[in-house]
């Protein structure tokens, strides 16, 4: 006796997933009620929303879906997350380039952005996610060349067209703005606009850019980027910054400095700062991320990710102007397990869906430990969960170690990482069909036609390519770049007492210029400041240096960002001038023996490329019998002959 088939639909609804799709293979009949949609919705709020599970906003909403779609997108989400709590292995797919991959991105899980740098020039590429892993070709669907490193890069998605801005760390700090575009049947990236002395980009929403560093002044900038008119949302730098992170609104901007969140509003004329929160702790790194409105549960109006020595912490962000209110509540954070003080994470993000956080971690001791990547699960409100993390690494993995740059899409569960030695490497965890989603998503990317385009040449620019990118751990290198930026923009003339010059002073038998950089380390704590002071206030110009001064023979005064800072070539550590004081209230106060200065710690993991970069890749040679830097100059990249002569040895 058959039974109804509402009553067969109840029965189904009942049953847990694996039992379900066990059950349905009982005869045809069955079969054929499992396919209804009705079904499918009640599987996809008991077991995706109840469980709080990523679903990317960019997928159509459940109405728009067919039966036979809604089932598949179910079984994708929860085959995902199955497979990351077995630690199932992902299918890989690696497209080795020839210069320093410096960043990716994925574009809601269809397109893919690379850019792939030396220290002289960069190429950006477009590929398709799904032919990826269904062709064999790996030819990309666009590229261009582009005339210095790119260091950073946003992307924003309107409707099916894509734009970009990317940041370029030439002789002259540039921001292009790109869009993906059709000209002559050829996609092809297009100038927009190319902005100069700007650099620190954070974000991209409509016409705006946020930026950090303008004209090597220090403070949180919106630019409008398509009449390249700047609003100061500060203005005179401070030690807090400028952005080390900044999300817009459609009336307000909420900014991320070294420990504080500020939040401003638009009153018709002018942003006004309206609240500032203080951050617990010194923050190195840090995201923001607002799921799509179309997402169907939506976690949280805005998240936060900031990553500090001490671990990683999740924010969620109260933010109403039009009361006064900017509030952050904790909602979860992370140390690394063991007895190691310093847990070397570094890069926290945010999914897309707002509903995980990713983030790569490592050892700073242990050199047997390889760079990890990890992802875990967020709690929804103050719902105390316990987020099972998933950690994967691999042999075969790029070595993260080395300026590691990465993208996670969590509800298509794709992976991209990428390093200094061209390694790029593309993992499916669902291991579900790519060519399914192409049906999936609301909005299918496409390039927009245009007459009169600015078509980025395709060409590649000869150049020679020096990793692990951007060479900081060379001295040479370091002190070539302070000094040209002396000769750029340093003073002219010194007071008594002082000297501009960089280039001939010595301290003792050492030239002041490594003096200054740090002495008896491969990787001198001196230039680690520099490059810490980079991260947070811009481009480091030495201006002048004691010649004769009773009280501090070797000591040198830089200009980063708009702010003082000093050191003495024989103390480790660097000061910070306080604020409001100038150069030659600075100088005759020195004379005085006096310094107007508090010691200050800039402590960021703004990539895994530490002291112990080259002890790894040591280790690898003699345990693993791996040469990344011999791999990527058997593959036809460029490789500085001193920096290749040294790992041959």
């Amino acid at each position: 006796m058959w039974l109804p088939d509402d009553l067969v639909l109840c029965v189904l609804m009942t049953l847990r997933i694996a039992s379900l799709l066990q059950f349905r293979q009982a005869c045809k009949h069955i079969y054929s009620i499992s396919l209804t949609k009705q079904l499918w919705v009640h599987v996809y709020f008991r077991d995706i929303v109840a469980q709080h599970l990523p679903f990317a906003g960019y997928w159509k909403n459940i109405d728009d879906l067919t039966a036979s779609q809604l089932e598949r997108l179910v079984l994708h989400v929860l085959r995902l997350n199955h497979r990351l709590r077995m630690h199932s292995p992902p299918i890989a797919r690696s497209l080795y380039q020839r210069r320093s991959v410096t960043w990716v991105r994925l574009v809601q899980s269809q397109w893919l952005l690379v850019a792939s740098s030396d220290d002289v020039t960069s190429i950006i590429a477009l590929w398709s996610v799904s032919s990826l892993f269904t062709s064999k070709s790996g030819a990309p669907l666009a590229e261009a060349s582009l005339s210095a490193p790119v260091v950073t890069g946003v992307v924003e998605v309107i409707g099916s067209s894509v734009t970009l801005a990317v940041e370029l760390c030439g002789r002259t700090p540039q921001i292009l703005v790109l869009n993906i575009a059709k000209h002559r049947h050829l996609t092809v990236f297009s100038r927009l606009q190319t902005l100069n002395n700007i650099s620190h980009l954070r974000f991209l929403r409509g016409d705006y850019i946020g930026v950090s560093l303008v004209d090597n002044i220090n403070v949180p900038c919106l630019v409008d980027w398509k009449h390249a008119n700047v609003v100061r949302l500060r203005h005179l730098p401070d030690l807090q910054g400028g952005a080390v992170a900044m999300h817009m609104s459609e009336r307000w901007v909420v900014v991320v400095r070294r420990g504080i969140l500020e939040g401003y509003v638009h009153d018709g004329q002018h942003y006004k700062c309206w609240r500032v929160v203080k951050i617990t702790h010194s923050v190195g790194t840090a995201s923001f991320v607002q799921p799509d409105d179309s997402s169907a549960h939506s976690p949280a109006p805005l998240k936060l990710c900031i990553t500090c020595t001490t671990g990683l912490f999740v924010y969620e962000i109260l933010c109403r102007p039009d009361t006064g209110v900017l509030s952050l509540n904790i909602l979860w954070h992370h140390n690394k397990p063991g007895m190691e003080p310093n847990p070397m994470m570094t890069q926290g993000m945010l999914g897309c869906t707002g509903g995980s956080v990713s983030w790569l971690w490592g050892s700073t001791r242990n050199l047997g430990f390889t760079v990890r990547f990890a992802t875990a699960r967020l709690p929804i409100g103050s719902r105390e969960v316990h987020s099972t993390i998933f950690e994967w690494q691999d042999v075969n993995m790029p070595a993260l170690y080395s300026s590691g740059v990465y993208d996670y899409d969590d509800a298509r569960g794709v992976l991209i990482l990428g390093n200094a030695y061209g390694e790029l490497s593309l993992y499916d965890f669902s291991r579900s069909d790519p060519r399914l989603f192409r049906h999936y998503s609301s909005k299918s990317l496409v390039a927009v036609p245009h007459n009169g385009l600015d078509v980025l040449p395709a060409h590649r620019i000869p150049s020679y390519p020096a990793p692990p990118f951007p060479h900081w751990e060379d001295p040479e290198y370091v002190k070539n770049d302070l000094l040209q930026s002396w000769r750029e923009h340093g003073l002219i003339h010194a007071p008594p007492g002082w000297s501009t010059d960089f280039v001939n002073a010595k301290d003792g038998n050492v030239p002041l210029i490594y003096a200054f950089l740090g002495r008896g380390s491969s990787v001198p704590c001196g230039f680690r400041m520099l490059e810490n002071a980079a991260h947070f206030y811009g481009r480091p110009i030495p201006l002048l240096h004691t010649c004769n001064s009773p009280y501090h023979y070797d000591l040198a005064i830089v200009d980063v960002g708009g702010l003082l800072f000093m050191r003495d070539v024989d103390d480790p550590l660097f000061y910070a001038v306080n604020e409001g004081i100038t150069l030659e209230q600075l100088v005759a106060s020195v004379d005085q023996g006096w310094i107007p200065a508090q010691e200050i710690t800039l402590d960021v993991s703004q990539q895994i490329r530490e002291i112990w970069s080259y002890a790894m890749m040591d280790h690898e040679r003699k345990v693993t019998r791996r040469n990344r830097c011999l791999e990527l100059y058997r593959r036809g990249g460029r490789v500085n002959g001193r920096f290749l002569k040294s790992q041959l040895a």
